[in-house]
């Protein structure tokens, strides 16, 4: 299944423009399958750029993101239809 049309997903916000750039750098280096896209209006950042991206990638971002220290929330995203709904994740 192809990341685009996925039902259920991972959404990485960040504080900044420079450091959603800085993530894509990271997954490029890692290997990690991802999606840069405008930030999703049913979110809330500082930043308009957000990182779609498996939810089983999540713990691998998270421990590269922060080996950089980057600012940085992810959220579950699922999707059915035309609908999209994301939930804060921990």
């Amino acid at each position: 299944m192809s990341l685009i049309k996925a039902e259920t997903f991972a959404v990485a916000t960040f504080g900044s423009t420079g450091h959603a750039m800085a993530a894509e750098q990271i997954l490029i280096k890692a290997e990690i399958q991802h999606i840069v896209m405008p930030l999703p209006t049913a979110i809330r950042a500082s930043c308009g750029l957000a990182i779609k991206t498996w939810l089983e990638d999540v713990p691998t971002c998270q421990a590269l993101f922060q080996e950089q220290q980057l600012e940085f929330q992810f959220y579950q995203g699922s999707k059915q239809g035309k609908q999209e709904h994301y939930e804060q994740m921990n």
